[in-house]
């Protein structure tokens, strides 16, 4: 009995131990910013980290390896939340990964070809977009088949939900494509410049579009307002910066954050001109995530070793910084 009552101290902390590495997210709070790191192509080094915002603290920089035993695989390429799912998209690995609420791992969507990016629509369908076949895919998120696929002219980018449509970009083209949700067709298509990158919506609603450019070809960025119906180009600025990459609105200052290389600021109230903000003093800014009126920036480094992730407030201020796995490409603010 002694000697029960003298082990047991060590037991309960043995058991809590065990407890806490059963429960890797137990230390992060409901405000979770998801970091997508690609990783480097065939090495099959993709991980996803986690950044706690109410601690402000990294919970684990390979957090799906962490919860599941085994690695994501070969390009992390993108990655949402539906249903109270996640979805990842692996993009070398043809596959998609499907995770419960406390990334999980459930089931894989396999032999995709190249896929990049997922919209889900109307009832457990979405819209796949792909790097090299030519055509966007319609997945039954059921039972994790091709539904359909779409002829699609060229190099199939990021998707943007906009009510009964889905935007497509196409990096390859100047042109942005028009899905339609109800017809399951693409309907339509708008030149907006040079390979469209990123659609946000300001504070009175209204779609932008930044097209990259391509400093080869000597095109510029381009950011372009829609009409409210979609169809027209109402009004667009040529920029003069570097290829742009990135975009977020920040609706405190009713301006636009562009990654180009460097950080700059751009607003039809401010001028013509876009304003320096963030200079990348030689780093590879890769993607940027505006989260409760913080900045995200995403470091690829050398695109070898690990990243970085910098914080900074609206005016440019650094907060903070934090490592994560190899080519962070992305964000995802999940609450």
């Amino acid at each position: 009995m002694k000697k029960l009552s003298l082990l047991l101290p060590f037991i309960l902390l043995l058991s809590a131990c065990f407890k806490d590495q059963q429960d890797p997210l137990a230390t992060a709070g409901k405000k979770r910013l998801w970091i997508i790191n690609e990783g480097n192509f065939q090495w099959g080094n993709a991980s996803l980290s986690l950044y706690d915002l109410a601690s402000e603290k990294l919970v684990h920089v390979k957090q799906f390896e962490q919860n599941n035993g085994f690695p994501i695989g070969d390009v992390f390429q993108s990655m949402i939340r539906y249903n109270n799912q996640f979805y990842l998209v692996v993009n070398n690995s043809g596959k998609i990964h499907v995770c419960d609420a406390d990334m999980k791992y459930q089931r894989s969507i396999d032999q995709l070809g190249s896929p990049r990016y997922l919209m889900p629509y109307g009832t457990g369908k979405a819209l796949l977009s792909d790097l090299y076949s030519n055509t966007l895919k319609i997945l039954d998120l059921q039972n994790g088949t091709v539904a359909q696929t779409l002829s699609f002219p060229g190099w199939g980018e990021k998707l943007f939900s906009d009510g009964d449509k889905i935007w497509a970009c196409n990096l390859k083209s100047r042109k942005l494509f028009r899905f339609d949700t109800q017809t399951e067709q693409l309907s339509d298509s708008l030149d907006i410049g040079y390979a469209a990158t990123t659609l946000v919506k300001d504070a009175q609603n209204r779609n932008w579009v930044l097209a990259k450019g391509d400093t080869a070809q000597q095109i510029k960025p381009r950011l372009s307002r829609l009409s409210a119906d979609g169809k027209q180009v109402e009004q667009y600025y040529e920029l003069d910066l570097s290829q742009a990459s990135d975009m977020v609105y920040d609706p405190s200052g009713n301006r636009f954050i562009i990654l180009a290389e460097d950080l700059y600021t751009f607003s039809e109230t401010q001028g013509l001109s876009a304003q320096a903000l963030v200079p990348s003093n030689n780093r590879n800014l890769y993607a940027i995530a505006l989260v409760e009126e913080e900045l995200f920036v995403a470091d690829a480094v050398d695109y070898v070793q690990k990243g970085q992730v910098y914080r900074y407030n609206l005016n440019g201020t650094l907060l903070g910084n934090f490592g994560v796995g190899p080519i962070p490409n992305g964000f995802l603010f999940d609450n």
